[in-house]
């Protein structure tokens, strides 16, 4: 059987995109899950033109909602550019079967991310604007994927996912 097309946090691959210049090389994902899977690598903030290194990013609740803005420096809003590059990026995550994330991401956190002075955990934004965009992709975080039970329900929804993108592109 082809390979599974899985998109994933392009740190957790080992590469060095964070905002520190470091990586969140993942053995098990690099190692396990690489035989199963085609990799299409996504850095949000490096993408929407971030340097490497930069200051980091948080998420914050203002007037217009929860915005992704420089830890020290609330001036520079990242928000639409990451909302934005979400869509740019749709047409590349229509050929995906998954999604593996970085958990706590600013941008690509799934209901993990902290809000900064409130008790809550929401979705990165740029996660959260995929899920607009295709809301039936599988996504998954690097923490959630070592747990043998939801990485199988992982691969059974990327595979039937799979099997509906093929049945909806061949009509």
């Amino acid at each position: 059987m082809k390979k599974l097309r899985c998109a994933i946090s392009q740190c957790l691959l080992g590469e060095k995109v964070r905002y520190d210049g470091r990586e969140k090389l993942n053995t098990f994902i690099t190692q396990e899950l690489s035989q199963k899977l085609d990799w299409l690598a996504v850095c949000p903030e490096v993408e929407i033109g971030l340097f490497v290194p930069r200051p980091p990013i948080q998420l914050i609740d203002s007037e217009k909602g929860i915005r992704a803005v420089f830890v020290h420096d609330e001036s520079h809003d990242f928000t639409d550019a990451l909302q934005d590059h979400a869509h740019r990026m749709q047409e590349k995550l229509l050929n995906v079967d998954g999604y593996i994330l970085k958990a706590r991401s600013p941008s690509c956190g799934i209901g993990t991310v902290p809000v900064q002075g409130e008790k809550l955990l929401t979705n990165g934004i740029f996660v959260e604007e995929v899920k607009k965009i295709l809301p039936d992709l599988p996504l998954i975080d690097e923490e959630q994927i070592v747990d043998k039970n939801l990485r199988d329900q992982f691969f059974r929804t990327m595979l039937s996912y799979r099997t509906s993108r093929m049945k909806l592109s061949n009509k």
